[in-house]
């Protein structure tokens, strides 16, 4: 009897060990998915606004810092927001995304994302993630969108005072023609800003595509109809600025009256930066 009641025992307790350690692994996959559920939400609410985040089945982050900060995780968001309802009424891009800056720094909550050098960088990587992974699910209107926002927020800092000025002005052709990048041009730019292989296969399908430039000529024979896009290869920069680019000399020509009080303006600008350099 005492034996029959010695294996009863132990079965139960057998059986209560078992039953713990099943509780356990469930418990360990429960925080597992609610650890994979927190890194996609907080990656997608870095992203800028695309009608979609591309964080299911991320496998790897492209370099992207991941901060638990409600109010900048959502600061992408509203300058795409911005940026959108600017874009219905500009003219140019870097203009839409001017109008997008200033009405996210208008907001408190926000200010501090252009003003904090490090909360910056971070925005960046961010939109470099969500270009990423746009190109590797062929998604290249929302890459070109966050190629844009990248190269305007890095351009910021370049030009900003209180991060150490590294240029006088913002080359804002570079940033026009991130929003209407080839596809070698848009896959090259994301590949030399990660710090990982993800789109090295990509790189090997665009690399023969020709690089696409910009005629700033309005009247450009060439350009009519195309957005102005022709053949990188065959543009000019303006030669006093080096901001305006052109396909032929005639075009410059062309644009020249048009062009020649922002090109002054540019001038002004960049002399009064190299003079303060020198000091």
């Amino acid at each position: 009897e005492e034996g029959g009641q010695s294996q009863e025992a132990k079965q139960e307790a057998e059986a209560e060990e078992k039953n713990n350690e099943t509780t356990a692994t469930e418990e360990r996959s429960q925080e597992e998915q609610l650890r994979t559920r927190q890194l996609q939400s907080r990656s997608g609410n870095l992203s800028p606004k695309s009608g979609h985040h591309n964080t299911i089945g991320v496998q790897c982050n492209h370099g992207c810092e991941i901060v638990d900060d409600v109010a900048f995780a959502n600061f992408a968001e509203a300058f795409g927001d911005a940026f959108h309802e600017a874009d219905l009424n500009c003219k140019h891009v870097f203009d839409s995304l001017v109008e997008a800056a200033n009405a996210t720094m208008s907001m408190d909550e926000y200010g501090e994302v252009w003003n904090d050098f490090v909360k910056t960088k971070i925005a960046i990587s961010a939109d470099l993630f969500v270009g990423t992974q746009s190109m590797l699910k062929g998604s290249y209107d929302d890459a070109r969108r966050a190629a844009t926002f990248a190269r305007f927020l890095e351009q910021n800092i370049a030009v900003s005072v209180s991060f150490r000025q590294t240029q006088p002005l913002f080359h804002f052709p570079k940033i026009e023609e991130s929003y209407q990048a080839d596809l070698h041009t848009l896959v090259k730019f994301f590949r030399h800003r990660i710090p990982c292989s993800c789109l090295d296969e990509k790189y090997e399908e665009f690399k023969d595509i020709t690089k696409i430039g910009l005629c700033y000529n309005p009247q450009c024979n060439i350009s009519t109809g195309t957005g102005g896009r022709v053949e990188r290869s065959k543009t000019k920069y303006c030669s006093l600025c080096r901001c305006m680019t052109y396909c032929s000399r005639e075009c410059q020509k062309t644009d020249w009256a048009a062009h020649k009080p922002d090109c002054d303006r540019v001038l002004a600008i960049r002399a009064k930066f190299e003079a303060a350099q020198m000091k």
